[in-house]
């Protein structure tokens, strides 16, 4: 059976390999989500830190839905409910070596012990875009930008409707004011 994840868990399992794999310093992969203009620098120690510069190689990653594929919902042997969801996978690459280094990531992409590490996790790739590369201008300043997109599928498990029955309990007012109480 395919392992099952949360939203959480594939950020963490595909920031971690990247992490691992490339040896990039784990402060040059930022969630986009938690992350915004001035907060965007490098740490140099423990209580130092200063903006990046073009000779910096940094990530900018989102996790969003992937609008162009289709869920599917699961009822398992054991009785439990399940998701199978696709979702792009975004990244923003900076710097001015961010060309070779995009090439780089789709090498990883396609190497044989990361893809097992991910899928150990749950995380399975099904497409990887080629770069698309542009320039970004940021505070005065024109940004080398690679961008690289992968489409992920996970399983979700949703024991929580499992354990009441079908997912239309769900939609039985009924059922949801016995469920507050």
């Amino acid at each position: 059976m395919i392992p099952s994840i949360t939203y959480e868990d594939i950020i963490r399992v595909i920031r971690r390999n990247l992490i691992n794999y490339l040896g990039i310093d784990n402060n040059r992969v930022l969630n986009a989500d938690s992350v915004r203009g001035t907060d965007l620098t490098k740490i140099i120690n423990d209580s130092e830190s200063t903006s990046y510069n073009l000779n910096d190689l940094f990530i900018v990653f989102r996790l969003k839905e992937d609008d162009s594929e289709k869920y599917v919902i699961l009822k398992e042997e054991d009785g439990t409910m399940s998701s199978i969801s696709s979702f792009e996978w975004i990244m923003n690459i900076y710097g001015n070596a961010c060309h070779s280094f995009s090439q780089s990531l789709l090498t990883l992409f396609k190497e044989e012990n990361f893809l097992n590490s991910i899928r150990e996790n749950g995380v399975y790739i099904k497409e990887v875009k080629a770069p698309r590369f542009m320039n970004e201008f940021i505070n005065n300043t024109m940004w080398a930008r690679c961008d690289i997109s992968i489409t992920i599928q996970v399983r979700f498990s949703n024991e929580e409707l499992s354990n009441e029955g079908y997912i239309e309990n769900y939609f039985d007012p009924a059922f949801i004011i016995r469920k507050v109480k």
